[in-house]
């Protein structure tokens, strides 16, 4: 549970009933791993860790600096890597990291770090806004 999940687990296992387990984790079995969505006349690939054929590497793999983009033509959007593993800028606030046709909206939100913020990417027109960290409002 060292990436936050401790609360929901003990929940989970110790709090709900078997019946509710059973519906919890039938509903989660049945969420997309990944999305594609157009906007505009952009295509994005959303998807938590990387774009991969394996589920596993696309929930749990992290890119890279020097990552090159997946697919040609769309841009992929993930998460689960803090943006500071990207920059190699560990104390400065986090912001969203533009890679070759990768962007990672990762702030690290869910970290205990005083550099962390909420990240939001919208995707009409890319701008991003952000939520917390120093001074604990919007840029």
């Amino acid at each position: 549970r060292q990436t936050g999940g401790n609360c929901p687990y003990r929940h989970l296992l110790y709090i709900s009933s078997a019946r509710e387990r059973w519906e919890i984790l039938r509903f989660i079995a049945g969420l997309p791993d990944h999305l594609e969505v157009t906007v505009g006349d952009r295509i994005f690939h959303l998807v938590h860790g990387m774009p991969s054929e394996d589920p596993h590497r696309r929930i749990w793999d992290r890119p890279g600096p020097d990552c090159i983009a997946p697919f040609p033509d769309r841009t992929t959007i993930v998460g689960h890597t803090p943006t500071c593993f990207l920059t190699g800028r560990m104390d400065e606030i986090l912001s969203i990291w533009h890679g070759d046709g990768i962007i990672d909206i990762d702030c690290g939100c869910g970290n205990p770090s005083e550099h962390r913020r909420l990240a939001c990417l919208r995707l009409d027109d890319m701008a991003e806004f952000y939520v917390g960290g120093v001074g604990e409002g919007t840029s």
